[in-house]
């Protein structure tokens, strides 16, 4: 029933948000929307923003589930992208808001986490340390992000699955190659 209740103010977000700046709405124009009281939306968000964080982080991680290996990385990001899409007067309302530098923050954080078991799977059998993984992580997450970003300024106009083939075919196989410079480097220190 909660998780039932949170994507109904979700919709009704989505709703509100066709006819008013997210700025300007309030937690009334939700409850009243969804037919619930104040005490309801309190119980599950603290405020608008938390509702917001709630709906990109569940639907990221539907979207990304399972595809954080070196094999379906690009069905994460293709899915993630796909869902925007299917979202898009949301994202575009959001990301064009006042708080685009939180989800710009999110969405970093996002790419790391589908990217960051990549970097670990690609680089069992490899003596390289954990920060060195974290770097290489760090470094695609920064590439992935920037697309996504750009994408998203120009009104999400191209399809995704040209941005995650163009994607893959410029990094296939520099995971691996990353990681063997790291562990050589390492390698030579000793």
């Amino acid at each position: 029933m909660s998780d039932h209740t949170k994507r109904a103010l979700g919709e009704s977000l989505k709703k509100v948000l066709a006819v008013k700046p997210i700025d300007k709405i309030t937690i009334a124009d939700l409850t009243n929307d969804c037919g619930v009281n104040r005490q309801t939306f309190y119980y599950h968000f603290r405020d608008i923003y938390d509702l917001i964080d709630w709906m990109y982080l569940t639907t990221a991680e539907e979207a990304i589930g399972l595809n954080k290996t070196y094999s379906t990385w690009q069905e994460g990001m293709l899915d993630m992208c796909n869902i925007m899409l299917k979202n898009k007067s949301f994202v575009l309302k959001t990301y064009h808001s006042r708080i685009k530098e939180y989800l710009v923050t999110m969405l970093l954080k996002l790419s790391y986490d589908l990217l960051q078991p990549v970097v670990i799977e690609v680089s069992k059998g490899y003596r390289i340390a954990a920060e060195d993984q974290e770097f290489i992580a760090d470094f695609y997450k920064y590439g992935y992000a920037g697309l996504v970003m750009a994408w998203l300024d120009e009104g999400m106009k191209e399809d995704p699955k040209k941005i995650v083939a163009k994607l893959e075919y410029l990094i296939q196989g520099n995971f691996l190659a990353a990681v063997k410079r790291f562990a050589a480097a390492e390698a030579d220190k000793e």
